[in-house]
């Protein structure tokens, strides 16, 4: 698998491109020696069913045994032209599966981000809230002491008038 993969990056081919490759060379290799196998087949026919002897010698000695092998290597192309796609699909498959899986994953990532970030809302809010909260606390605990300075001030200057006042009628 890294070796197609690697190849994919060297060929800048992807893996239908690939696919498609190999099996145009394979029906290529299949066209030629069924070719092959129909030509040394009709010289069989033709030697064996002539009235000539020797030909018809020929034909079981020499021919017969080539016309085998041209069938054993389609039958072998076959073989793995049907391999091949079985492992296409069988690596399709499994590339489908974990495409599947992937998403799965993304969706319940998604999932969870969207809960986080509807906690985080929530979150900022409150701590938008409990901001405001400290300072109108802070803003009135000013108020207050500003106040409470104030009263203390008045009562002090309110004490000396009256001091003033009683000590000037006495």
């Amino acid at each position: 698998m890294n070796k197609n993969m690697n190849m994919n990056n060297l060929n800048n081919c992807d893996f239908t491109c690939l696919r498609k490759k190999n099996i145009k060379k394979l029906k290529s290799l299949y066209k030629t020696q069924l070719s092959l196998y129909n030509k040394t087949y009709k010289k069989y026919l033709r030697f064996k069913f002539s009235n000539n002897r020797r030909l018809v010698r020929i034909a079981d000695r020499s021919i017969k045994p080539q016309v085998v092998r041209a069938n054993n290597r389609l039958n072998r192309i076959l073989i793995e032209l049907k391999n091949n796609i079985d492992e296409t699909d069988k690596l399709l498959r499994q590339q489908k599966k974990l495409i599947n899986k992937q998403n799965k994953q993304v969706v319940k990532k998604t999932h969870l981000l969207e809960k986080q970030k509807k906690k985080m809302y929530e979150k900022n809010k409150e701590l938008i809230s409990k901001n405001a909260q400290i300072d109108f606390s802070s803003n009135r605990n000013n108020y207050r002491k500003f106040t409470f300075f104030l009263v203390i001030i008045l009562n002090i200057l309110f004490a000396i008038i009256l001091y003033r006042i009683l000590s000037q009628k006495k």
